[in-house]
């Protein structure tokens, strides 16, 4: 659907009036983010496992095809594990001789003849995940590990791959340093003047030093075709959005759609990974496919907001218990199109009303339904809809305006250190504004928490108030657009005057020396002339 007609009854001087508003830096984001929405295909490892071979893999790029999903923007066909043979005695790797006898070349080729994109598997360490969990032989030494550039010129430049997954089993059984192994094997990437995309498999956030290595991360342990594995992995990557942007995001894993859950369920799940901006995997039998299910993953209006050019990933409005409230802007963090999910855990339906002071608009606003693929009309002030048991409805809203944010939660700040042990992480904690807190920030020069999207309308003086959880008495330096650093110390809730710049700026606060108490949230206050 073009942007005018889901704008509808908004005209078109004001659709010109809010783009002349974009700032210079969501525009320049914009401009950057040409081929670098979240990738969508489909991995063989869900259904399949090791069980695999060149009659499958070509069956299901055709299936990709004939079914509507590449029209619908699914590209990827990717072979996880289970297709190594051996290494000869130049320690070279080849293909399982009776699964692949083509070789993995015949296979790239003939997914490229197709119009697709073909991806390839490997792991950090010497020997793969399957060796233990799949009882697969041929995964011993088939591992990259001291074999970095043979193996990726081998799989990217003469087998032709688009995309390359890292796995991380030996690797963490053999304690290996993560960084250094993802490091060197990004580096053999880049050595084969290649463009190619490059996912972590680490099964939790690696730390934000992946963002440099890789296109996209693993932020969880494997997914399992259950609605309580799906909501496990949503709570897991609750409090990344920070950490995703055009050409790096946070991989909830392959989708499960069409597996056993229910309709609803399926939908739901699809949601949910479309607008916390995940890669789009899909890990069904693409060959058995129901229409229902084809119809979920082929819903263009859902994927849209997965594929929103400005690559934001959803932040949590509102938790009461088993239902919930998360809000991704569309085409920038100010613009005045969102797309809102209602989240209903619970086994029960429920009623569940957003405002449009959650969402961060204001005005009238047309409510489109993207599943029922229906405009529910203009609302003010607030949107109310029927979600059924464990099940989702996601909507796009287009308003008038958005409004300027007066407060940011520490859990959607960027700590530089996140997840490192011992270190800066989020909790949840029933006395914060958002139900969540930063802890453990300071204590060392690297590790401070940066607000790295305050939004201003004007230049000016602002007063920018730091909420604690607890009053102790602490200094905390503060730095704002990478300036000079200020301290403030005061046993009262800690608040200072800067000046702003319009658009976007970034906060960061630290304290060397001690850690600071948990973090709930700066307000942001303009301070009269």
């Amino acid at each position: 659907m073009k942007l005018l007609s889901q704008l509808g009854w908004i005209s078109l001087v004001c659709l010109l009036a809010c783009a002349q508003d974009t700032t210079i830096q969501e525009q320049q984001i914009l401009n950057k983010s040409v081929g670098k929405t979240p990738i969508m295909g489909w991995s063989s490892w869900n259904h399949f496992h090791t069980n695999i071979d060149q009659r499958l893999i070509k069956e299901t790029a055709e299936a990709m095809v004939s079914s509507g999903m590449a029209d619908a923007g699914y590209q990827y066909v990717n072979i996880d594990d289970g297709y190594f043979g051996f290494r000869d005695r130049q320690n070279r790797l080849h293909a399982h001789e009776h699964k692949f006898p083509d070789g993995m070349k015949a296979i790239s080729d003939y997914i490229h003849e197709l119009g697709l994109k073909a991806g390839i598997y490997s792991e950090a360490g010497r020997h793969t995940c399957a060796t233990k969990w799949d009882n697969d032989d041929h995964g011993f030494f088939a591992g990259m590990y001291g074999y970095e550039e043979q193996d990726m010129s081998l799989m990217l430049n003469e087998w032709g791959y688009d995309f390359i997954k890292v796995d991380y089993c030996d690797g963490f059984w053999k304690k290996m340093d993560e960084k250094k192994r993802y490091t060197a094997i990004s580096e053999a990437i880049t050595k084969t003047n290649k463009e190619v995309v490059f996912n972590v498999c680490r099964w939790t956030f690696p730390g934000t030093w992946v963002k440099g290595l890789a296109d996209s991360w693993r932020i969880s342990a494997d997914i399992k075709p259950t609605f309580e594995s799906i909501c496990s992995i949503i709570d897991t990557a609750a409090y990344l959005a920070q950490y995703a942007e055009p050409g790096n995001f946070n991989d909830m894993d392959m989708l499960q759609v069409g597996r056993g859950m229910t309709y609803e369920e399926d939908k739901a799940h699809f949601s949910m990974w479309c607008i916390m901006a995940s890669p789009l995997l899909s890990g069904n039998d693409l060959r058995k496919m129901s229409q229902k299910t084809i119809d979920i993953l082929t819903n263009e209006e859902v994927i849209a907001i997965n594929q929103d050019v400005a690559g934001i990933q959803a932040q949590k409005v509102y938790d009461q218990g088993d239902l919930e409230l998360w809000v991704k802007p569309l085409g920038g963090r100010q613009s005045p199109t969102r797309a809102i999910a209602m989240f209903n855990r619970s086994d029960k339906p429920h009623t569940m009303t957003v405002t449009w002071q959650q969402a961060g608009i204001a005005g009238k606003a047309m409510v489109r339904d993207l599943w029922d693929h229906t405009d529910r009309g203009v609302f003010e002030n607030e949107y109310t809809a029927l979600v059924p048991s464990h099940g989702i409805v996601l909507v796009q809203v287009d308003a008038e305006n958005s409004t300027v944010p007066s407060s940011y939660e520490a859990e959607y700040a960027y700590m530089n250190l996140y997840h490192v042990t011992d270190m800066a992480d989020y909790v949840l904690n029933e006395n914060a504004s958002g139900g969540a807190v930063a802890v453990a920030v300071g204590g060392h020069e690297d590790n401070w928490i940066e607000w790295q999207h305050v939004y201003v309308p004007n230049d000016g003086n602002y007063m920018v108030e730091l909420e604690l959880i607890g009053q102790v008495e602490v200094a905390i330096e503060v730095v704002v657009n990478e300036g000079d650093a200020q301290i403030l110390k005061t046993k009262k809730p800690p608040a200072m005057q800067v000046y702003l710049k319009k658009g976007y700026n970034k906060i960061r606060i630290n304290n060397k020396e001690e850690v600071l108490p948990p973090i709930d949230k700066i307000n942001i206050l303009k301070q009269q002339v």
